[in-house]
């Protein structure tokens, strides 16, 4: 049961964290940001942040830019552009991810490894997963099934947590998230466990905080492990500036809002649904439409749109309809759609 609500809630989620999936915006060196977009049927290609197609719709999957380039599959063969739409790295690789610390992985006969913005491998494909570098570090697996083992490497290849995990998360806030005889617990980035393997359901560290399932009631912990927040809410999200959505039941009836970091409602729950803060902005439902309010509660953008995701460097996601008929897109933080496919 708390398998299912955890899987529950990851999905609930999934639409507000929308950049690893619908939307995603580069980083890029200069002032040009750009945000990749589904213009048809598996084709894909680049808009900036006034909907203007940059780079026009070719590609049959595309990925975020990062060091300047981006990963985009077109003809079945995956390489990397520039901001140009140009082919800047040619690869010959069964997969390839986006830049992060200046490494990306790819997959080559089965195997991953890493290589560098030049297209050089640096790390040769060895493991059987392969994650993105952060703050130095990559998650990694070795074997596979049963004999699948996970730790940590540095950018040289070589283990600084040994794989000595049944299964392990990317580092957040300092910790990462680890599985031991069917118990979560966190390691820091030496490898030392500071929080006992003890937890049945537990979410990844953010702004301080966990999110714990117990009894079916979402409730939080702090670094140490101890429960800071007791559980005692239907539905808890990962806090984001400061706020986390909640979802409670009165006379029956569920409600969403927002609270802040002691546990109490920031923001009254009396919204149908709630989504995560973004720069500035949190997407609330009311009526079966979706909108967005500022952290004082005040409805900025009404309540007007079908399903929306989370504001990322100024956009955020839109999709005007149920699948199949509806269309994605993109608004602006004055509620203005710049781009509809």
């Amino acid at each position: 049961m708390k398998t299912r609500l955890l899987l529950k809630s990851t999905i609930l989620l999934l639409l507000f964290a929308i950049s690893g999936f619908f939307m995603s915006c580069s980083q890029p060196s200069g002032d040009i940001k750009l945000f990749k977009a589904e213009m048809g049927r598996n084709k894909w290609g680049y808009i900036d942040i006034k909907g203007r197609i940059i780079i026009k719709p070719q590609f049959e999957l595309a990925g975020d830019f990062s060091d300047g380039l981006a990963p985009v599959k077109k003809d079945d063969k995956w390489v990397f552009i520039d901001k140009k739409g140009k082919t800047i790295i040619d690869c010959q690789f069964e997969y390839i991810d986006v830049f992060s610390d200046g490494l990306a992985s790819i997959k080559q006969n089965n195997l991953y490894g890493y290589v560098d913005t030049a297209g050089e491998i640096v790390i040769q494909p060895q493991f059987s997963m392969a994650q993105a570098f952060s703050d130095g570090l990559a998650r990694v697996r070795t074997g596979i099934s049963n004999n699948k083992r996970e730790g940590f490497i540095d950018k040289t290849g070589n283990f600084v947590i040994e794989p000595n995990f049944d299964a392990a998360w990317n580092f957040a806030d300092g910790l990462a998230r680890v599985w031991i005889d069917q118990k979560y617990g966190f390691i820091d980035k030496t490898g030392k466990i500071v929080i006992e393997p003890q937890l049945a359901v537990v979410d990844d560290f953010s702004e301080g905080l966990a999110r714990i399932i117990i009894d079916n009631l979402h409730g939080y912990i702090d670094r140490t492990g101890k429960i800071v927040i007791e559980p005692r809410f239907i539905f808890a999200g990962p806090f984001s500036e400061g706020f986390a959505v909640a979802k409670i039941s009165e006379n029956g009836k569920s409600r969403w809002g927002y609270i802040d970091k002691t546990g109490k409602f920031a923001i009254e729950p009396h919204y149908e649904e709630t989504g995560s803060f973004s720069e500035g902005l949190g997407p609330v439902k009311l009526n079966g439409e979706w909108g967005y309010i500022d952290k004082t509660g005040n409805m900025v953008i009404e309540p007007k749109f079908h399903n929306v995701g989370g504001f990322i460097h100024g956009l955020a996601f839109l999709v005007t309809g149920d699948f199949p008929d509806g269309k994605k897109g993109y608004i602006n933080m004055s509620g203005e759609i710049v781009f509809l496919e």
